[in-house]
């Protein structure tokens, strides 16, 4: 799987296996969701060209590029940001982990209501280049690849037509790129806490700070499509009062993205 092929990205993943409530299938092989891509090896550029990529969309502003690296770029690849987020969150959490203020941490149930509602028209943007054919391969990504990517995959998955149920596996997937089971979430909590300097035990507020933070849950999934509906009342409204994508562009994503019956 690609997952399994790409060294210096986490959570980097081919969208496509997945049904349709139609009884089509998402393909595999146009589509990708990751981390960031500063840490590329050249091996991982190997396989960016094995894979045919054409197009990357990066959601990190400026100022999350400088702290986290700017993306390696493999030769002929057209690099799009689209940035997503007040400029003052990256440096709070940031600031949040070197402190050990695990505290400070922004609240992810309320950050995904944010996408949805503030941030539709980025996050259509990035849909338009998904739906045109010469953009693909693609892959799209922020920092960790489970936020603003996460609710991208979501959006796109639900246009395509997959069941709910396994959009929300999609999105819950990238626990599995963090810490697949509690004793891997408490090693990585361990180290988080010592990259601060502080070699005492992991309180039980910072483990809950960090697993609010760090581990995606249901909920998160549940608020963002709950806001949907808040906000325009089906998801065909959403698609197109916010993210602004005509019937042609969602024709385009279907064509280009499904396997047929």
């Amino acid at each position: 799987m690609a997952e399994e092929l790409v060294e210096g990205a986490r959570n980097f993943r081919d969208i496509g296996g997945y049904s349709t409530a139609d009884g089509r299938s998402v393909r595999h092989g146009r589509v990708f969701r990751s981390a960031h891509l500063a840490n590329l090896t050249n091996r991982d550029l190997d396989t960016f060209a094995a894979l045919g990529i054409k197009t990357i969309i990066d959601y990190r502003p400026e100022v999350e590029k400088e702290m986290t690296g700017h993306d390696r770029v493999p030769p002929g690849v057209d690099h799009h940001t689209i940035a997503i987020g007040d400029p003052t969150l990256a440096p709070e959490a940031h600031r949040a982990m070197q402190l050990g203020d695990f505290s400070a941490l922004h609240d992810l149930e309320e950050g995904n209501r944010l996408l949805i509602r503030e941030y539709a028209d980025e996050l259509g943007q990035a849909l338009r280049l998904i739906s045109q054919a010469n953009n693909l391969p693609l892959v799209f990504h922020c920092i960790g690849g489970k936020d603003r990517t996460g609710m991208t995959g979501l959006l796109l998955l639900v246009i395509l037509g997959v069941p709910l149920d396994q959009v929300k596996a999609d999105y819950l997937k990238s626990n599995d790129a963090v810490a697949p089971t509690p004793e891997a979430q408490e090693a990585f909590f361990n180290s988080l806490v010592k990259r601060t300097g502080h070699n005492g035990e992991l309180t039980d507020e910072q483990r809950h700070a960090l697993r609010r933070f760090f581990i995606l849950d249901e909920s998160y999934f549940e608020a963002a499509w709950d806001e949907i509906h808040l906000l325009a009342g089906s998801l065909d409204n959403y698609v197109a009062s916010y993210l602004g994508l005509t019937d042609e562009h969602v024709a385009s994503l279907r064509d280009l993205l499904l396997v047929p019956a």
